[in-house]
């Protein structure tokens, strides 16, 4: 994996008008405000902090433009799953079935070990946009625009929430109705590793609706769910949020682990099943499915799914 190979990571910042005449340390800590100050104190006394391409004090302010950049030497980011899966492929559209656990841009500890990158050195006579995300720990569907115009037409479709999306997830605990909504409000801003809350007052309109396509005699839940909204996170913190969290998911679950986000011995069971929307060439309605996980399987009635495929449509 190219991520495995120690190397010297660049990762830019650009300073906006709102940051304009602050200390490098000031910046860095309101632009990253779920990171502590003494970490960025420990980063710049280290000289690992550049502004315009010249190593940097603490206290040297910073002007709207300048590029800031974390020199991070000797990296070696975390192994993922690098078995990206070809669903469907056209002159407009590469449809994948992402594995995890696989981060789909570079964010966190990940660069190079991403989908994006990975994508790059497997079709580098492509410039593929991606036009949705998943999380590093969800699988499942996910599309790449190969033109602009063609990415254009689908964000567009997304905003609009004309896509449909239907996940498949498992949860700790039995709901009391086979068909419930969350509508909580998520943060706009990551709080502690990048993670998100509810927040009643100044938080992002969510909702997502769940439906129970089976009861587990060990206590789990398998349920369809579709966020109308597409938030960071919306599934996992709704389901925390209506105090049945998702098996595996240690950042939102009843046994926190904010840096690793799911236990060691689980993968979150969450996965983007179908994937419905308008081919942005031919007008036409298409849904792309990724087969259920292996957590998953089982425990899908065939009503379940002509249910579900009936919603889709």
């Amino acid at each position: 994996m190219p991520g495995s190979i120690p190397y010297v990571n660049r990762r830019p910042m650009k300073v906006g008008r709102q940051y304009a005449g602050l200390s490098l340390l000031e910046f860095l800590t309101r632009n990253h405000p779920h990171i502590s100050a003494q970490f960025w104190s420990e980063v710049i006394a280290r000289g690992n902090m550049e502004i315009n391409q010249r190593s940097a004090g603490a206290q040297e302010p910073v002007a709207q433009g300048d590029r800031v950049v974390h020199v991070q030497p000797d990296t070696v980011e975390p192994p993922v799953d690098p078995n990206l899966r070809v669903l469907f492929e056209d002159e407009a559209l590469l449809v994948l079935e992402k594995p995890a656990p696989l981060p789909v841009h570079p964010c966190g500890r990940f660069n190079r070990n991403s989908a994006s990158k990975l994508l790059e050195m497997a079709f580098p006579e492509l410039n593929l946009r991606p036009v949705h995300r998943l999380d590093a720990n969800t699988t499942g569907v996910l599309v790449f625009a190969k033109t602009r115009e063609a990415a254009s037409n689908l964000a567009r479709q997304f905003r609009d929430r004309s896509v449909g999306k239907r996940y498949l997830v498992e949860v700790l605990g039995q709901p009391e109705a086979n068909v419930f909504a969350c509508d909580a409000a998520i943060k706009k801003a990551p709080q502690e590793a990048g993670t998100r809350g509810v927040c009643a007052e100044a938080g992002r309109p969510s909702h997502t609706e769940f439906t129970v396509l089976h009861r587990g005699d060990s206590g789990t839940s398998l349920l369809m769910a579709n966020p109308d909204s597409g938030r960071t996170n919306q599934i996992r913190i709704h389901l925390a949020e209506l105090g049945q969290p998702i098996v595996g998911d240690n950042a939102y679950g009843f046994e926190r682990d904010i840096e690793n986000g799911l236990s060691k011995e689980e993968t979150l069971h969450l996965h983007a099943w179908r994937l419905t929307l308008t081919h942005p060439l031919s007008g036409s309605t298409q849904e792309f499915v990724a087969a259920p996980p292996k957590w998953a399987e089982g425990k899908l009635n065939r009503g379940g799914e002509v249910g579900l495929k009936h919603g889709v449509e």
